[in-house]
């Protein structure tokens, strides 16, 4: 018998890199979705977080309630959506209401803001309003 003229059988090479398998651009687009929903809440979340970063440090340099009060209205109103008539117990009754979670010492702090800047001797302790304010800013939502 004779031997027939047969090659030697060629194995192809290794896959490449590219084109990637569809699973991998499907991962891809997930991330890609992912990472612009995130870009997209920061860029819209970034004003309220400086308006929030300077309602802070202006609260921190102020010297009596009545500014307390005027500086955490005009941030609750303006970012938080409080209505601007509100005063006296209706005021401290929305900022209760938007932040339950505060401390009962917070929470009776608050109560006195309402009427300290027409107390003669205003709040026995200012720097304890600016504590409970800056704690009011910080667990409310906006």
């Amino acid at each position: 018998m004779m031997p027939l003229p047969i090659e030697d059988i060629i194995l192809p090479g290794e896959p490449g890199f590219w084109p990637p398998a569809p699973g991998w651009w499907l991962l891809a687009l997930i991330l890609l979705v992912a990472l612009l929903r995130i870009i997209r809440r920061l860029w819209r979340g970034w004003p309220r977080w400086r308006a929030r970063r300077r309602a802070l440090g202006a609260i921190r340099r102020a010297h009596n309630a009545a500014e307390i009060n005027r500086l955490l209205k005009g941030y609750a109103v303006r970012w938080l959506a409080a209505p601007p008539a509100a005063q006296g117990d209706a005021w401290v009754q929305w900022m209760l209401q938007q932040g339950p979670a505060l401390p009962p010492e917070d929470r009776e702090v608050l109560k006195q803001l309402a009427e300290a800047p027409y107390r003669p001797d205003g709040i026995p302790d200012p720097e304890q309003l600016k504590r409970a304010v800056i704690h009011w800013i910080r667990k409310v939502k906006a």
